[in-house]
């Protein structure tokens, strides 16, 4: 379960990011299948797909939290996408 706090206002486009987000780490961790390979219980697709899916959605609820912060009720999609480096390498630092 994602436990970290989310805005208090979602944008048109956030669903959007979610889903490039999910696409952009899924092939990440797809392209580096050695990796994966030479972990003590390799992942299958599934569980690269829920690895995935679960960091998504902490980078966009993070990153949506930032922006919220920034510009309160009038971010949008925009404002979001500029959040997703530093949400991106918290969750990175915090599972690494």
């Amino acid at each position: 379960m994602i436990r970290n706090p989310g805005s208090k206002k979602r944008s048109g486009g956030q669903g959007d990011v979610l889903c490039g987000i999910i696409a952009s780490l899924t092939t990440m961790v797809l392209k580096n299948q050695k990796y994966i390979d030479e972990l003590d219980e390799p992942m299958d697709l599934n569980e690269v797909l829920l690895l995935a899916t679960a960091a998504g959605s902490y980078i966009t609820k993070s990153a949506s939290y930032k922006a919220f912060e920034k510009k309160y009720s009038s971010f949008t999609a925009v404002d979001l996408i500029d959040e997703i480096t530093s949400s991106f390498m918290e969750y990175h630092n915090a599972k690494f």
